[in-house]
């Protein structure tokens, strides 16, 4: 999977695509599929949505990395859920892809999410996400 998104053919995406959405690929072969669907720039909203439902926290965080790319309401709302999500890491991994999106209507979000988070780091997170986008 690596090896197909390092070789840069767009034709490679819906192989590399399955493999993500595979339910028996094992964790770590998602995250490379998911990885190498963001390197060739054009993520699948599908297989990065489901890879946002995935029980496994390193798929969950790739995916919200790989959001951060695809363009229009899918992936912001894979961002926003994210940043509601209990784990910690997981709602940093969406406060950085907010601030990698570089999305300005994103900005009072992440501001209110950095006064709202109990997590210091989390919270610092989203503070400059926020920053970034040109909020306070």
């Amino acid at each position: 999977v690596e090896a197909l998104g390092a070789c840069g053919g767009p034709e490679n995406a819906e192989a590399i695509a399955a493999v993500a959405d595979d339910p028996s690929a094992p964790a770590p072969v998602v995250v490379s599929a998911l990885r190498a669907l963001a390197s060739l720039g054009a993520p699948r909203a599908g297989a990065i949505a489901r890879a946002a439902g995935h029980g496994d926290p390193e798929v969950v965080k790739e995916a919200v990395l790989a959001a951060a790319r695809l363009p229009g309401p899918e992936g912001e709302a894979i961002l926003r859920a994210a940043a509601s999500s209990p784990r910690w890491d997981v709602r940093q991994a969406a406060a950085r892809a907010m601030a990698e999106r570089r999305d300005p209507s994103l900005a009072a979000e992440a501001s209110r999410l950095a006064t709202a988070e109990p997590d210091p780091l989390v919270a610092r997170a989203f503070a400059e996400a926020a920053r970034a986008l040109g909020g306070r």
